[in-house]
């Protein structure tokens, strides 16, 4: 592959040193009581409440994702409940700002998130918007993205929520079954994996396990990596007992840290009979994303390849 064709492109998800999360409307807040007239009055309409559901799976998600999960809603609709959400105090407007060489400061991408507020409202909230024990019961296990995430934890979640969303998009007629939320536990570690997926092959005469997992250039990064292989990949087949192929996709912040984290993959020897792929962040954009897939080769270059389902 030529040079030309090796261009880096930035993400709007790369992680710097010395990342400081900004919360553009942290002067806006809201009691339970007040949320419940609202609710009661209908002033909290149903694309509002979609877009608390939404937050309260996703943790964390920028409007251009939101938009992908809404696809009978207009970018105006989305965007006019969005800023009501954040006015009433339910959600969180946030920015990540970072310094430059030239001494500017720069910020990311805005991103959106529940105030703790709305979080214990989405706990115990019907689909109607009304509270209920029951739902409290059942979102009990649920894990949420919290306002003191770390910077890195919070692009790696906005990385993947971005990957998630326009991979279903493109790919749900093929997904055969979906895990949510899956908690792996070994010994005193645990990691939440967002979904696993089952595809079917047209070119296999069996199924495809795949697993997404975002990784950011924090320090310490390809430790954390390590740890989160050695503990997810023997845990497959206790998840999904049928014969499938296993692949772990690795999204990562461009096509030179999949031969980064490449380093990492060959010394994991848990990942036996396990395929790892990459995709960087802006492939995760484009149409026909599985057909923008990254392998590395042992001389640390990489060649583009497609994932057949």
């Amino acid at each position: 592959m030529s040079n030309n064709e090796k261009k880096v492109i930035e993400s709007p998800f790369v992680f710097r040193t010395g990342m400081i999360i900004q919360c553009d409307n942290s002067d806006k807040n809201i009691t339970i009581p007040s949320y419940l007239k609202m609710a009661y009055k209908g002033i909290i309409g149903p694309v509002q409440l979609h877009i608390l559901d939404i937050l309260y799976e996703y943790g964390y998600i920028t409007r251009h994702t939101l938009s992908i999960l809404m696809p009978n809603e207009t970018n105006d609709d989305c965007k006019t409940a969005v800023r009501k959400l954040c006015n009433y105090g339910l959600l969180r407007k946030y920015h990540i700002e970072y310094s430059c060489e030239n001494g500017f400061t720069r910020k990311t991408v805005d991103y959106y998130g529940l105030s703790s507020t709305g979080i214990q409202i989405c706990k115990v909230k019907s689909g109607s918007g009304h509270l209920s024990a029951t739902k409290a019961l059942n979102s009990f296990f649920v894990h949420h993205a919290d306002e003191n995430s770390p910077p890195q934890e919070v692009l790696k979640i906005l990385a993947l929520n971005n990957f998630i969303a326009t991979f279903y998009k493109q790919y749900k007629n093929h997904v055969v079954k979906m895990y949510k939320n899956v908690y792996i536990k070994k010994s005193n570690h645990f990691d939440n994996v967002r979904s696993i997926y089952i595809l079917n092959s047209k070119e296999l005469d069996f199924n495809i396990l795949l697993v997404p997992i975002a990784v950011r250039r924090n320090a310490g990064w390809q430790r954390e990596l390590t740890g989160n292989l050695q503990l997810i990949a023997p845990k497959l087949s206790d998840i999904v007992k049928e014969p499938v192929m296993k692949l772990m996709l690795i999204l990562v912040e461009d096509n030179i840290m999949a031969c980064e984290a490449e380093k990492v993959v060959r010394n994991c020897s848990e990942l036996n009979n396990i395929s790892v792929l990459y995709i960087s962040d802006w492939a995760a954009n484009r149409e026909n994303i599985l057909d923008n897939l990254l392998t590395v080769r042992r001389n640390n270059d990489y060649d583009i390849v497609r994932l057949s389902v």
